[in-house]
């Protein structure tokens, strides 16, 4: 009985240790199928499975599940041949021996499987399906995001002080407020040159009578708004002055540089 338990012992940590080599054992558990050794191909394919995947591709799992279940079906393993299809019906619902390869007793065992579990296989695609689609659809929406993507160009520019202290709409170009700035230079502009060109016709070229008390009068008045434009625009500038002003642009996409190299043609 203790021999029995030992000789059980080995070979279960025999087919549980993973392969060096897992398509090299594949090979030969397909080359021991051919020559009708279906417990070699038990022995060599199932630690390909069991209790780790060691193969690469689902290929090469399918094809490990296929020479399994076969190997069970033949050794009369109905339920562990079954167990075997299931999962590759699970991996790949629309999976089929090959009639002209496989015996039929195989393939109709295959097939009453399949036709079993037609209903879960179908969801299974559909499920997939729709799992495709929204690959596909969350794919599209990358790509599209990425062509539509926005260079810009962020520039931090300093303010200055002295600058909200210049008259004739200066400190309000500075701070961004350009309508404001247009409001300040013209008015100043005019005021300030009405009251320049009354100034000269009256002291300079001292015109008689109510004329001359007209043109100081005028004077005074434009010189006055003048300087009262000039007084609330500085207030203004400094009252909502800015520190600093963040400037962006938007640049011009960047081309994809090509390249060739030994007629390998490629693109970053």
């Amino acid at each position: 009985m203790r021999a029995f338990a030992l000789v059980l012992v080995v070979n279960t940590v025999a087919f549980a240790a993973p392969s060096m080599n897992p398509e090299t054992d594949l090979a030969e558990g397909r080359d021991a199928y051919q020559r009708g050794q279906y417990e070699a191909v038990e022995k060599r394919v199932y630690p390909l499975l069991y209790p780790n995947v060691e193969l690469p591709s689902q290929d090469s799992v399918i094809e490990a599940h296929r020479l399994l279940a076969l190997a069970y079906f033949f050794q009369k393993k109905p339920t562990e041949a079954r167990q075997e299809v299931l999962q590759i019906l699970s991996l790949r619902p629309a999976f089929q021996l090959d009639p002209i390869v496989e015996p039929r007793v195989a393939v109709s065992f295959f097939e009453n499987i399949k036709k079993e579990q037609q209903q879960r296989l179908d969801e299974i695609i559909r499920r997939r399906q729709q799992e495709e689609r929204e690959r596909l659809r969350i794919e599209e929406e990358r790509r599209r995001a990425q062509a539509e993507r926005i260079y810009v160009e962020k520039e931090v520019v300093k303010h200055s002080r002295l600058f909200a202290a210049v008259p004739f709409g200066v400190g309000q170009w500075q701070n961004g407020h350009k309508k404001l700035a247009v409001f300040f230079a013209v008015t100043e502009a005019l005021t300030g040159a009405l009251s320049l060109a009354c100034f000269v016709s009256f002291y300079v070229l001292q015109p008689p009578g109510s004329l001359g008390l007209s043109l100081s009068a005028t004077t005074d008045a434009a010189g006055a708004a003048f300087w009262g434009l000039v007084l609330a625009g500085i207030i203004d500038a400094e009252v909502r002055f800015k520190p600093e002003e963040v400037r962006v642009r938007e640049l011009p996409r960047p081309k994809k540089i090509s390249w060739s190299l030994f007629g390998v043609q490629g693109a970053f």
